[in-house]
């Protein structure tokens, strides 16, 4: 009898620490974090509102943190928001840099529950670069014009003289932005020759626009698509006038990079 009391107490005793054991190492859940961009492509300086919901005791009111993440660095704590009454939360970022990024939301871990972290979402930063920079001109120097009554600083061209800025982009740009003047009165006038080009040759011109800038207007503004396929572009300025120069105004590129390689203007045969 001793011996089966002893047995018995044995397989209860073995069945008393193992239930409880098992219980204490079951982990808590973690929280479930949604997210949603309003926007998948921006503007350096523009805004994107995060939003979502958190899942979980005590999701309202909860603190979170806003990561951001350029390519495949390092994640990296933007900003800290509190979930609403009804555990939503709302956020806007400043996108800081153009090309590839991604946004994600964590919820700490508190006592009930282990942290959570969304899915990422990825966006695409845009940033309008300064063409004249980045480029290289032959036969154009910087300076300023009057046009209309008004002084704008630029790229000019010398009285009856012809220059172009050659730029390239690598297909890394979707537009193209400028203001072309010319100075003096109305029988004066300028023409500004823009093409887009694909490979080491400036000759196959997959585009070409030639406004006409007429003494005595305000600068002619424009902004033009480019071509996915092209590579580089050039701007190839020309005055009429004896007396005033022309002058090309803040040629910009519309870029998912900080800055453009170098151009070189081809050598000729």
């Amino acid at each position: 009898m001793r011996m089966r009391f002893l047995s018995v107490a044995a397989a209860v005793g073995l069945v008393a620490c193992l239930a409880p054991a098992g219980a204490a190492q079951a982990a808590p859940a973690s929280y479930r974090v949604s997210i949603a961009l309003s926007a998948t492509k921006a503007d350096v300086g523009q805004t994107v509102t995060v939003s979502g919901r958190v899942t979980g005791p005590r999701a309202a009111r909860k603190a979170l943190l806003v990561q951001h993440r350029v390519g495949t660095g390092a994640w990296r704590t933007v900003k800290k928001v509190r979930t609403t009454a009804s555990a939503r939360y709302s956020a806007a970022v400043r996108i800081s840099t153009a090309g590839a990024q991604s946004l994600r939301v964590v919820a700490p871990r508190s006592s009930v529950r282990r942290a959570g972290t969304s899915a990422a979402r990825g966006l695409t930063g845009w940033r309008w670069i300064d063409a004249a920079r980045s480029g290289v001109s032959s036969n154009l120097q910087a300076g300023t014009v009057t046009v209309h009554g008004s002084r704008y600083s630029g790229l000019t061209v010398a009285p009856r003289g012809s220059g172009k800025l050659l730029v390239r982009f690598d297909g890394r740009c979707d537009a193209v932005s400028y203001s072309a003047g010319v100075g003096g009165e109305m029988n004066n006038w300028a023409l500004l020759d823009l093409m887009q080009g694909q490979g080491a040759e400036l000759a196959p011109a997959l585009a070409r626009i030639e406004p006409w800038v007429s003494g005595g207007n305000t600068p002619l503004t424009a902004t033009w698509a480019l071509r996915t396929e092209s590579d580089h572009l050039e701007f190839g300025l020309f005055s009429s006038s004896q007396d005033h120069r022309a002058v090309l105004i803040s040629p910009r590129l519309h870029c998912t990079v900080n800055s453009l390689p170098k151009a070189t203007l081809p050598t000729a045969g």
